[in-house]
């Protein structure tokens, strides 16, 4: 009890946050009506009766943590069921369509050249073809252009802006479904236009202030200097990462030093320094304030201004206001003269930030910032930089500066050094498990690399970015000292990405592995603090964390050497926009990616984007086989990434002709990297049980040569007892009609049948659809609408280029009773799990309504 109420704090927050993730966990299997805000609503009365009428010291403990469990849980609740009428731009959207729209940018206009983005505040809608004049509605929309946006958009302009535009493709009650309404895609700047309008109000200014003089800020980085030296500037200084290639973001994050550029502590505490040392400098010339012994805590208040003006310019991310609130109540903590609550700092800075952002718990952002920050304050105490020196009792005792041997030098030096690669592993060790999480990826060479690439970055080039930043803030019409200080600091910045780019050349400097369960980060994050002493655990404290850590290890790879045992037999279509992808999970263990490709755009990549994340959320290490049906990119762009990360022994292509350069360097990366590569003509088995086979149809290079390459498409065929599977790839009429007149029925009757050529108008024509008869699916129902899946004609074409599932004409066309189309942004796959008795359907991550 009495180690509660000293960190009592940290455990009010952690209930907190443990009510933010139950409403999570809730909402999507509850009503909205359902009860559950009466029960929290007279769970918090109790909690608060108890608090009065029981003895403070046990009812802090007692009834604080479930009070704060309640109203954490209450608070997310309201937040994931915000209200979305019918003047929501989402409600409004129910697919994808070409839509002028009216509203207000939000915030700065960012990107790599190749894509720019900003946020705007809708005001009116027209979708063409179905209104005549604009809707007044409300809402988020994210406006992405390829290219540059003209450079007179800036935040607070009212624009007209014409495109497609979507809903985004998350689940329903998720962060990210709360970020925007929509997304819309400009072709060309001529689709967008400035609105001219009245000088805007001091409020309405101020309010887009901040965010214009980032947007000035960063174009003068982008006009001046180099352009990797510019991205890196844009990210230390005002956190705008997009401009950040890909190819440089990848270097971050090979060597584990992505965090490095997001703004956080560090920056925030250089501003603090360096507005406080100004501020002291000033005050110190008045002999008045420096005989009242108050001039450094003055100059510590003058500078909190500064530390406002600086977070809102840097964008107040959950990194940036996380590192603003600590470094206020740090500042609070000194006026009050209380030191030692370092940990009750971030504690509070959690508070405060799900206070006002509670869905922010389940970003990485917010996960990564204050995991880190953790782990440092944790590790504090045992840094050998602060501890006295061998030998000595007292360390008042000791030699001065002068006298200081050469002994003491080494020792201090080698002490320094342990104590900054104790810092870098205890970050990694604190975000280890969100990094699996988010990004299924951890590097092994991050903990030395930080010992390189933060004091070039962080104290080199980020003192001069300050500075600079400063001069270019109070001289804007003399820009040489700011150049002159951005360019000294630019060197740092060169010599970062050197060091980078060598680290890629270690071998196994990452890896890349399977999405842990969050009881597995739990359970990690107790043994941690076992093994280190950070809870009471008396003489079995050792025995416990070997034994949870042998167990976590067990768990975390069980799939690697546990064999599955006889299970059902499960095919996963995943949604990978315009283009196919879909995973065969047979009984006896074994795993087959049929397709993965979709088309490229700036800075995605389906294979490393969709695929591969489903497939490590699916906890599958290695596929056995992969297969691509033919050479056309949106079956097998992804397939590149999937070959390198999980290492199928064999890789089944068609017959092709002449197949593009990126095909021919795909199989080539297959080959060396020793992935067998089999052609298949004509009929071939690919796995067989005792109940089940998987089997694949092609061409002969006689009969490839007659058609087009569509037509050489491979078809595969998955039967368990009587029910079937049937993937026809991108195959037209010309190659049904072969199909109907070589094959017997049998092996085209399927119950589930993916339509042709991603349902275009060409393929899966009446007398193939016909033949194979798909009949119904019946699926697990849906919490929300108790919807069913009643039909299995399914079509893969994505939303990205404005194709229908399957078209009207089409569906209408064919048997009642017998397709299925869908929204792509309803859910990310549709997964059937057979057996000899039934056929089921669900989809990931969480079940959505098909109709």
């Amino acid at each position: 009890m009495a180690w509660c109420r000293h960190h009592l704090l940290p455990l009010l927050s952690l209930a907190f946050m443990l009510g933010i993730a139950a409403a999570q966990q809730l909402a999507p299997r509850l009503a909205p009506d359902s009860p559950f805000i009466a029960i929290l609503l007279a769970a918090i009365a109790l909690c608060l009766i108890a608090l009065l009428c029981c003895s403070p010291r046990r009812a802090l403990v007692w009834a604080g943590l479930p009070l704060f469990c309640c109203t954490g849980a209450l608070h997310g609740w309201q937040a994931l069921h915000a209200p979305a009428g019918p003047e929501r731009v989402a409600a409004a959207l129910t697919e994808r369509s070409k839509v002028t729209v009216q509203g207000r940018v939000l915030d700065m206009v960012s990107g790599d050249g190749s894509l720019s983005r900003c946020t705007l505040g809708v005001t009116g809608l027209l979708i063409h073809g179905v209104d005549e004049r604009f809707r007044p509605l409300s809402g988020k929309v994210a406006l992405r252009m390829r290219g540059k946006m003209p450079g007179t958009v800036q935040a607070g302009d009212l624009i007209l802006a014409m495109g497609w535009a979507e809903r985004p493709k998350v689940e329903a009650f998720s962060v990210q479904a709360q970020d925007f309404d929509a997304i819309l895609w400009l072709s060309a700047p001529a689709a967008l236009k400035l609105l001219p309008e009245k000088a805007p109000g001091p409020a309405q200014g101020l309010r887009f202030a901040a965010e214009r003089l980032r947007q000035r800020t960063a174009r003068f980085l982008e006009a001046r200097l180099e352009p990797e030296v510019a991205a890196v500037y844009q990210a230390l200084l005002v956190g705008a990462q997009q401009s950040l290639s890909p190819a440089m973001l990848e270097l971050f994050r090979n060597s584990g030093c992505l965090h490095i550029l997001a703004i956080s502590g560090m920056h925030v505490g250089l501003v603090t320094a360096m507005a406080a040392a100004l501020a002291y400098g000033l005050l110190r010339r008045s002999s008045r304030i420096l005989l009242s012994g108050h001039a450094r805590m003055l100059a510590l208040g003058l500078s909190m201004p500064l530390i406002l003006f600086y977070a809102c310019l840097a964008g107040l991310n959950v990194p940036v206001v996380r590192a603003l609130i600590t470094t206020l109540l740090a500042l609070a903590a000194l006026f009050l003269y209380r030191r030692r609550i370092q940990l009750h700092l971030v504690a509070g800075a959690a508070l405060v930030v799900l206070a006002l952002q509670p869905l922010a718990l389940f970003r990485a952002s917010f996960q990564l910032s204050f995991a880190a920050v953790a782990a440092l304050v944790l590790i504090l105490p045992r840094l050998p930089c602060l501890q006295p020196p061998e030998g000595a009792e007292d360390p008042a005792e000791l030699p001065g500066p002068g006298l200081m041997s050469r002994r003491r030098i080494c020792s201090s030096l080698r002490r320094a050094g342990l104590s900054l690669l104790m810092v870098s592993v205890a970050a990694t060790l604190g975000t280890a498990p969100f990094m699996l999480y988010h990004f299924n990826r951890l590097s092994l060479v991050g903990p030395l690399m930080n010992l390189a690439i933060e004091p070039l970055l962080c104290l080199w080039a980020l003192p001069c970015g300050l500075a600079g930043l400063a001069l270019f803030l109070l001289l804007p019409g003399l820009p040489w000292p700011a150049l002159m200080a951005l360019r000294l600091g630019g060197w740092g910045i060169k010599t970062a990405l050197f060091l980078l780019e060598a680290a890629t050349r270690i071998p196994l400097a990452s890896c890349w592995t399977i999405t842990p369960h969050p009881v597995e980060i739990i359970v990690y994050f107790i043994a941690v603090a076992l093994w280190f002493r950070l809870l009471p655990g008396g003489r079995l404290r050792r025995t416990v964390a070997a034994v949870l850590s042998c167990g976590l290890l067990l768990s975390f790879t069980a799939s690697l050497w546990l064999h599955p045992g006889k299970r059902e037999l499960r095919v996963s279509y995943i949604d990978v926009g315009q283009g196919a992808s879909a995973l065969v999970s047979l009984p006896d263990g074994r795993h087959l990616l049929i397709d993965c490709g979709g088309y490229r755009q700036a800075g995605y990549e389906v294979g490393s984007r969709r695929v591969a994340p489903f497939l490590w959320r699916r906890r599958i290490w290695r596929l056995d086989a992969a297969l691509a049906s033919h050479a056309d990119s949106d079956h097998y762009s992804g397939l590149p990434f999937v070959l390198a990360r999980f290492r199928p022994q064999v890789l089944y292509v068609n017959v092709s002709e002449r197949p593009e350069a990126a095909y021919r360097a795909m199989l080539a990366q297959a080959r060396a990297a020793g992935i067998a590569v089999r052609q298949i003509a004509g009929r071939e088995t690919l796995a067989a049980g005792p109940d089940f086979v998987l089997e694949a149809f092609g061409l002969e290079a006689r009969e490839a040569r007659q058609v087009s390459e569509n037509d050489r498409s491979l078809l595969v065929r998955l039967a368990r007892g009587r029910r079937a599977f049937l993937f026809p790839g991108d195959i037209a009429a010309a190659r049904e009609r072969l199909l109907l007149r070589d094959l017997p029925p049998a092996l085209l009757r399927a119950d589930v049948l993916m339509a042709g050529h991603h349902g275009s108008g060409g393929s899966t024509t009446p007398p193939f659809c016909g033949r194979s008869r798909p009949g119904p699916l019946s699926s697990r129902p849906v919490p929300q609408k108790r919807a069913l899946i009643r039909r299995a004609a399914i079509s893969k074409a994505g939303s990205s280029r404005g194709f229908w599932f399957l078209p009207p004409r089409k569906a209408a066309a064919l048997p009642p009773a017998r397709t299925a189309s869908a929204s792509a942004w309803r859910a990310a796959a549709v997964s059937s799990a057979l057996n000899r008795a039934r056929r089921g359907a669900q989809s990931w991550p969480r079940p959505a309504a098909w109709g």
